[in-house]
């Protein structure tokens, strides 16, 4: 389970998060959106840790990140497209994120295959299309079997064959009990897959709820999406416990 309670970010004199409160369970699957510059990817790195809160805290079943023995058994996240060194192979890409980790080398070909780059993991990462480059990061998500998973847009660049796979890999690690956390502007596939959808502008997450939920009396999430971070309040909202909140209670939370 992913916990965010309260969580704030300042950069000087920039609120990048403000008081952002949101529960992932286990076995959910949570979209994230925003427009470009929103705070999305703010809240998915101070999840992993990459990014400090200046107040509120965040949990992962029930503990701070840090204090898990093994913090990558513990959240897999894929965050960065340009981590890589673009000389090295998949193979040694995995290879070398495991051993910073602490995490067996076995689990290299597994994840390989999991994400179908078995017969290209020994191609140099600068031949990798975009496409191949968001299987390996999610692949490097998979390396520590962890029980919460963050990935942040990585449906980008992935062809139809990708997108149909990358649908039924997050179905199965829900089903398996997993908590995942997606940050996405894929609003047909945000749709199909979001147990919950949380949507955040200026830092503030303003709904949070189920697809049915945020779309209400719109016609369609797309729609909802932009009357809701344009502040026009016409659908429904609900507070993450599946109980509906007013425009004027969310307009002043």
């Amino acid at each position: 389970m992913i916990e965010i309670d309260s969580a704030a970010v300042r950069f000087r004199r920039q609120l990048a998060l403000d008081d952002v409160s949101l529960t992932v369970a286990d076995g959910q699957v949570v979209y994230l959106l925003g427009r470009n510059g929103a705070g999305k990817s703010t809240l998915l790195r101070t999840v992993c840790g990459v990014t400090r809160p200046t107040s509120g805290t965040i949990r992962i079943d029930g503990r701070r990140l840090a204090d898990h023995p093994s913090p990558a058994t513990a959240l897999g996240m894929h965050l960065d497209l340009d981590r890589v060194h673009p000389g090295h192979t998949a193979r040694r890409h995995l290879r070398w994120i495991c051993a910073a980790a602490g995490l067996p080398t076995g689990r290299v070909g597994e994840v390989l295959s999991a994400v179908g780059l078995s017969d290209v993991a020994d191609r140099r990462l600068r031949a990798y299309s975009l496409g191949m480059r968001q299987r390996l990061g999610i692949a490097t998500a998979l390396l520590g079997d962890p029980a919460n998973l963050v990935f942040d847009e990585p449906l980008n660049g992935l062809d139809i064959d990708g997108i149909i796979w990358l649908r039924g890999l997050l179905q199965t690690l829900a089903a398996e009990g997993r908590s995942i956390l997606i940050a996405s502007h894929m609003f047909a596939e945000v749709t199909r897959t979001a147990d919950r959808v949380a949507v955040i502008a200026d830092g503030r997450l303003v709904a949070d709820g189920t697809v049915d939920d945020l779309i209400g009396d719109a016609t369609d999430l797309e729609d909802a999406f932009v009357q809701l971070v344009s502040g026009d309040w016409p659908v429904n909202h609900t507070d993450g416990t599946g109980q509906l909140v007013g425009a004027d209670e969310m307009t002043a939370s």
